[in-house]
């Protein structure tokens, strides 16, 4: 038998066999780390088993569930076979009994019902499902099998995205599942750094939800002017926007302007890029070196090298209280498949007083997509175009 790394918090879960397992908890508590390690933990323990992990969108899954258990089956030197077209993890445990992972999302439903016999699923982000959704997973996941059947969900308690899991199974006691809240503490193999951030939240709705996994309703909310569109194949003119990072995500996003409107789409969202590794990646997505890029004025140096490297980039206006004000005035068409732009836009929010009153500045938290959006549209609409020592 392999191994299992489990942190002491999740360990008296691991046998748990409560029909819903739900795992709520703030940003870093290894909660969704647990929910794949069970997975594996059951495969290898009881065998034949057919998991479905479920996101509401299913390019979502890649960055998240997918991950989780490859670097498991890799980190146990398990031997796996990976089908990326049809998203399925095969594998055989010690007694050599056979296992499949099925990865979906709910955008396509049909997939769904294709499924037959299936053992557990894991619904990633919960939040991200409707009540309907659940209830129709719930229908799927019956029957007779050797072993029990489950379905976890983990999730961050954000009420106003999804009031019904308040509702159904924290505001009353429900027999046959088993709640669970977690944070960061829990989780022993996070680092410092990522602590300090969370500790850092300025905002005490968020810091609730985030860093202390309890339930809270966020108000105040920047933009409502928003709406999902793809993006045309042909527009008027298009401009990038570059928000950088390195333990943050850098972000680059790119806006497509047709007749006085503006398509937005996320290119890029990834934490750990030195300035080489992002200007090779923006030399991967942008064909036409000439279009304009808007990038956070506070990194003259990264913005120096950029250029150096051929692009036409520009430090950005980066006055906050504006940019959003003029941002306001128009509709944001937002390509469906940008799937942390849309997390993003549904959380930025402005700050509250200790009485609970918003004050005209956004939280800094989950907004680097955000800054690029707003370093691109506002800057390009003012010309930015000074101010660089080599023009």
């Amino acid at each position: 038998m392999p191994k299992i790394q489990i942190a002491d918090h999740f360990l008296p879960l691991l046998n748990n066999q409560h029909r819903f397992l739900i795992l709520c908890g703030g940003y870093g508590s290894g909660k969704s780390e647990f929910a794949g390690r069970k997975i594996y933990y059951r495969c290898e323990t009881e065998g034949n088993h057919k998991f479905l992990i479920l996101r509401k969108v299913r390019g979502m899954l890649r960055e998240s569930c997918i991950d989780v258990m490859l670097s498991i089956l890799e980190e146990n030197e398990v031997s796996y076979d990976y089908n990326k077209t049809d998203r399925k993890i095969t594998f055989y445990n010690h007694n050599l009994q056979n296992n499949e992972i099925l990865f979906e999302g709910l955008d396509d439903p049909k997939k769904i019902k294709s499924i037959k016999g299936v053992t557990s699923a894991w619904l990633e982000e919960l939040t991200e499902f409707t009540k309907d959704d659940f209830r129709q997973i719930d229908l799927r996941i019956r029957g007779h099998s050797k072993y029990y059947k489950q379905i976890i969900c983990s999730f961050n308690p954000e009420e106003a995205k999804a009031p019904w899991i308040k509702i159904m199974f924290f505001d009353k006691v429900v027999e046959n599942a088993k709640i669970d809240i977690s944070t960061v503490d829990d989780n022993p193999f996070i680092d410092d750094e990522y602590i300090k951030q969370l500790d850092n939240i300025d905002d005490e709705v968020y810091r609730d939800i985030y860093r202390y996994g309890k339930w809270a309703i966020a108000k105040g909310l920047i933009y409502n002017n928003w709406v999902r569109c793809p993006y045309p194949a042909k527009v008027d003119e298009q401009i990038w926007g570059l928000d950088f990072g390195f333990n943050n995500p850098s972000a680059l996003i790119r806006i497509g302007i047709k007749d006085k409107e503006y398509y937005v789409q996320e290119m890029l969202y990834r934490s750990n890029l030195t300035n080489q590794e992002l200007i090779q990646q923006l030399k991967n997505i942008i064909s036409n070196k000439r279009e304009y890029i808007y990038a956070d004025c506070a990194e003259p140096d990264r913005i120096k090298e950029i250029h150096q490297a051929g692009f036409n980039v520009f430090p950005s206006n980066k006055n906050i209280t504006e940019g959003i004000d003029f941002l306001k005035r128009y509709k944001l068409l937002i390509e469906p498949n940008s799937h942390n732009l849309i997390d993003e836009i549904g959380g930025y929010k402005w700050k509250e007083d200790k009485f609970g009153n918003t004050v005209d500045e956004p939280v800094k938290f989950k907004d680097h997509l955000m800054d690029a959006m707003r370093y691109a549209i506002y800057s390009y609409q003012n010309k930015v175009k000074v101010g660089i020592a080599w023009l």
